[in-house]
């Protein structure tokens, strides 16, 4: 996130530490790299400097306290230093402590030349501008500070310093809001949150106190104190995923903390975590009462009368999000001008477009949520349908600040094997003929995804697994058409009239060529196509399969529906609160068996 500048981009050193000139999403900021190795210690001056909230104080972005070397992230004051404001006496006072000392009641003598002098008639006029909160008589020299003259200041301040107050707060939320907002580079939405992860873990860094209760291992030490700040280190690791975690994510939660510390494991009759499941809950609920700006929590407070449309669908938020600080209608549909005019070029620059598709987010999904077609939709927005923007979209629409395509990569290799290995145990399988199909590109012997005869890599066996996944998940019919997840046709084949041809109402993957060697793969769907690639592989296709799902809302094939589920509730981790089929919850216990030998 932080952007490096150079090699000269240090400001200033000390006992402290260094303090560098960094970018963080196009703003410059100031970076204070702390000595200091208490986490404690630096969470305390974060604390002390997110307090202060003054238009001319700088705001503090973040900190981090999760590795060394610790750090705070500020704004930059890039128009010169303290001195600088001094010599050019903006400062009505002397910042510096005045060289005199007082000999008398009222009465001071001045032992070297400072800013203490005589004001002229123009500098006179210009503090009565400029500081209006300064008595008359100390500017004119004909009293001296005073008790009267002080009630004067704060007579004229006090109506300042409200409005001071009010535009530092409002210096602050113009801030969130820019970080907040999509910019060229940075396609995310409000609040964006990550996947949850395949294989959970717990944080690494925790209070001081706490630290030392779990160095001990001994019960005696947890007292309502830990607990409460245990706890509370736990919901902040976990709340960057989900605000409302299932109960089968909180019971792997609960069985990890007394996996990793038994010593915390409950001694009375239970499942040995029910203490910490409970408190873990309250914590969650009581949380989301104080959070007023997630869309998951504002779309889940709302009443159902109110939100006929927008309800949680397949794990993510289906809903119509407001218009993005300083747009409307009419601003709005010039960025749909520009793109639609940016599209038409032989080089459209997709930098800006891509800024401009994020601020567009909320009108799109107002589209998607009035049924839409496909073919309306591309007259409105022929920029959304390409296959990188589809991921975009997809992002958004899970509140994701990390990559789809990257998370479900590193989730699906971790089930690679174990699903190669159920695949070669289904001998008497109705689709035994197509797995092995599959399976005997990954054979040592006469293949082409494995030319030099070396192990197969890992993503080979990824590609591999996703192919033969279908066959693995069918229903308890038998019944599915091989051509409703991926369609593979020659190189020569037309596209246009494979669509042409095709009348499958849903999203479904047409594979150009071997799937050692795709030529180019497209996604249609209701005879469009979607998008296209032809640097991409099968299971990145997958992944914008899936988008398409979310995206245009689709509902997913019911000769699929097992395939689906598992890619978005085992996969990704979108949760829905609906429980999985027999069939996949058998087949996640066989992979699990398949991953022990």
């Amino acid at each position: 996130m932080l952007e490096d500048l150079g090699p000269d981009d240090n400001l200033s050193s000390g006992r402290f530490g260094t303090v560098c000139l960094k970018k963080f999403r196009s703003t410059p900021v100031a970076v204070k790299y702390l000595e200091s190795s208490s986490v404690k210690e630096v969470q305390r001056e974060a604390s002390f400097l997110d307090k202060c909230c003054h238009i001319n104080l700088p705001i503090i972005f973040g900190v981090n306290t999760m590795q060394k070397p610790y750090f705070i992230v500020a704004e930059f004051y890039g128009n010169g230093s303290f001195k600088a404001l001094t010599l050019r006496e903006l400062l009505h006072k002397d910042e510096e402590h005045i060289k005199s000392y007082v000999n008398d009641f009222s009465k001071a003598t001045l032992i070297s030349e400072g800013k203490i002098k005589v004001l002229t008639a123009a500098e006179k006029d210009r503090y009565r501008k400029e500081h209006m909160q300064i008595a008359p008589e100390l500017i004119e020299g004909t009293h001296p500070q005073s008790v009267k003259s002080d009630i004067y200041s704060l007579g004229i301040g006090h109506p300042l310093s409200t409005a001071i107050f009010y535009y530092s707060y409002r210096k602050r939320l113009e801030f969130d809001n820019k970080v907040s907002s999509p910019c060229p580079d940075d396609n995310i939405v409000l609040n964006a949150k990550m996947l949850w992860p395949r294989v959970l873990t717990l944080p690494t860094s925790f209070r001081l106190d706490v630290t030392r209760t779990l160095a001990s291992k001994e019960k005696q030490n947890i007292n309502k104190k830990f607990r409460r700040e245990f706890i509370g280190s736990i919901y902040d690791h976990f709340a960057r995923y989900t605000l409302y975690p299932t109960k089968h994510q909180l019971t792997s939660i609960c069985e990890l903390i007394v996996q990793k510390y038994p010593f915390l494991k409950d001694t009375s009759i239970g499942t040995g975590y029910d203490s910490w499941y409970a408190s873990l809950y309250e914590k969650f609920r009581n949380e989301r009462k104080s959070i007023k700006d997630d869309p998951e929590v504002i779309l889940r407070k709302r009443k159902p009368k109110e939100s006929s449309k927008t309800k949680l669908r397949r794990g993510a938020i289906n809903w119509e999000p407001p218009f993005p600080e300083g747009e409307d209608e009419v601003s709005l549909q010039r960025h749909k001008d520009f793109m639609k005019s940016e599209f038409e070029k032989r080089s459209p620059d997709w930098a800006k477009i891509s800024k401009r598709m994020a601020l567009t987010f909320p009108s799109r999904r107002r589209l998607m949520n009035d049924n839409m077609s496909i073919k309306e939709i591309k007259e409105h927005y022929p920029t959304l349908f390409k296959f990188e923007q589809i991921l975009a979209e997809f992002e958004r629409i899970l509140g994701l600040n990390s990559s789809v395509v990257d998370s479900f990569r590193s989730n699906f290799q971790q089930v690679t094997d174990p699903i190669v290995k159920l695949g070669k145990t289904k001998n008497k399988s109705k689709s035994k003929e197509e797995i092995q199909t599959f399976l005997h590109l990954l054979e040592d012997d006469d293949n082409d995804m494995n030319e030099d005869e070396s192990e197969p890599t890992i993503e080979e066996q990824a590609e591999v697994a996703m192919a033969v996944l279908p066959y693995l998940l069918l229903p308890k019919s038998g019944l599915i058409s091989t051509d409703d997840f991926v369609h593979f046709v020659f190189e020569d084949e037309d596209i246009d009239e494979i669509v042409k041809i095709s009348n499958k109402p849903f999203p479904r993957i047409v594979f150009k060529g071997q799937l050692s060697s795709p030529d180019a793969i497209y996604i249609i769907a209701d005879q469009q196509v979607l998008c296209s690639s032809t640097n991409t592989t099968l299971l990145e296709a997958t992944v914008c399969l899936m988008a398409c799902y979310y995206v245009f809302l689709y509902d997913y094939p019911s000769g699929l529906n097992n395939f689906y589920l598992y890619l978005q509730k085992c996969i990704l981790q979108l949760q829905d609160g609906k429980k999985l089929p027999s069939t996949v919850i058998n087949f996640v216990n066989d992979i699990d068996a398949m991953s022990k030998i």
